[in-house]
């Protein structure tokens, strides 16, 4: 966390993802979604679990022993129907800013400055996802390469590029094929595209698909 002196502070989370368990791309997509959240998302009440929702948030110490730490966790979000109605910062978070900050005072009200998501940059490192966006693809015991999908009609594909930039948990969140091709062809960078490599940029992260 960076703090100036006009009172206003830059907190960011680092994390790194190596685990067999969480390392594809539909984990990567959950993990982005859920863990951006700094507050919850208006919902009406509903015994319905909605997609946007965590089924718990929680914040461990792996070396420092910090009394927000442990314990703590939020859980039920979907069914918890006080969370899905207010939209301060989640206890969790608020817990561990006043743990970095122990010099404010608890009747100092800290408010952000973003909405109820941060902004995400991410790199995957995935040899199928990567293979999968070049233009030209070469098949093991096949002499000759073969045309690769487009990035930006072919349904599947789009999608996949699609809710793994715009930090869709599930699905592409836009079922509109043109527009889908017209946002992805302004926000994807292809330049290394025949190398794997695709950059895409929106206004609410910046991520990159690459190989291993």
């Amino acid at each position: 966390m960076t703090v100036f002196d006009n009172n206003i502070a830059i907190m960011q989370f680092e994390l790194e993802n190596y685990g067999e368990d969480h390392s594809d791309i539909d984990s990567v997509k959950r993990i982005n979604e859920y863990g951006r959240r700094i507050n919850m998302p208006f919902i009406v009440d509903s015994d319905v679990i909605h997609p946007l929702v965590a089924d718990s948030i929680t914040i461990l110490g792996k070396e420092v022993k910090m009394p927000c730490f442990g314990e703590r966790s939020i859980e039920n979000f979907a069914k918890n129907n006080s969370s899905s109605q207010n939209t301060d910062i989640i206890p969790p978070i608020m817990d561990l800013i006043r743990e970095l900050l122990p010099d404010i005072k608890d009747t100092t009200k800290i408010s952000p400055v973003i909405d109820d998501r941060m902004f995400v940059c991410c790199l995957v490192r995935d040899e199928k996802f990567s293979n999968e966006i070049k233009s030209v693809q070469k098949k093991e015991g096949e002499p000759i390469p073969i045309v690769g999908k487009d990035i930006y009609s072919d349904r599947e594909l789009a999608n996949k590029i699609y809710s793994f930039a715009y930090i869709d948990a599930d699905d592409s969140s836009c079922q509109s094929p043109e527009m889908r091709q017209e946002l992805l062809k302004r926000c994807v960078y292809s330049r290394w595209r025949d190398w794997g490599t695709i950059d895409v940029i929106t206004h609410h992260s910046l991520v990159r698909v690459t190989g291993e």
